[in-house]
């Protein structure tokens, strides 16, 4: 099977979960573990057997789950074990609203694309556009099962400062937007949390124990 490009080796995997810093951190990652592991790619005709039943046509790289980055060879079941994979965390609510904002939907209309995915134009056509969707803790899954990650806090920025660190990674400039935002916690109803907390509920579990 033909697996993504190598380049530079890394002791370390940043699971980039959607709408958890993710962007931030990746403006101050190095260019080289950039071309390996974000951005978009064409999906390689090799792969189609593994989602047979699905019309992919590319992948972005930085979104998926561990359990695809295994499948298309961009990380191996050994790299799990090596690596350090760096998990960054958000308040299941807070991480609703920013997709929310992301995609221009009210909270009734973002709630009614998780349940139905498909209504989503690339849902179908890009692997990795379900992450929007997705639990974070199903991203840090393989065939099903949690895999060992160093778990941080979004507002933990000493923590995520740190950490980065023990792999020389420089980074800095951490904190919350100050863009203004067309939806915000307010707008939720006690419905919408309600939602949220079931269709997350391992979400709000792990991030409730994070100290």
């Amino acid at each position: 099977m033909k697996h993504l490009p190598e380049l530079l080796d890394y002791s370390f995997y940043f699971q980039h979960i959607p709408k958890v810093g993710g962007s931030s951190i990746f403006h101050q990652l190095p260019s080289e573990y950039n071309s390996k592991y974000y951005r978009t790619k064409h999906f390689d005709a090799a792969l189609k057997p593994l989602y047979n039943d699905r019309q992919y046509t590319r992948i972005i790289k930085d979104h998926i789950g561990l359990d695809d980055a295994v499948k298309v060879g961009l990380l191996s079941r050994e790299e799990l074990e090596s690596k350090e994979i760096i998990v960054l965390w958000r308040d299941p609510v807070d991480r609703f609203v920013s997709t929310c904002n992301h995609f221009g939907l009210d909270p009734q209309a973002m709630m009614d694309r998780i349940k139905y995915p498909e209504k989503d134009g690339e849902y179908y056509r890009v692997l990795g556009r379900y992450a929007f969707y997705s639990t974070a803790s199903d991203l840090v899954k393989v065939d099903g099962k949690r895999v060992k990650t160093t778990d941080i806090r979004l507002d933990q920025y000493d923590k995520v400062i740190e950490v980065f660190a023990k792999h020389d990674v420089k980074i800095k400039n951490l904190g919350p937007s100050k863009e203004p935002k067309k939806y915000s916690v307010n707008d939720l109803t006690d419905y919408h949390r309600k939602f949220i907390r079931i269709n997350y509920a391992e979400d709000v579990e792990f991030f409730n124990s994070l100290k």
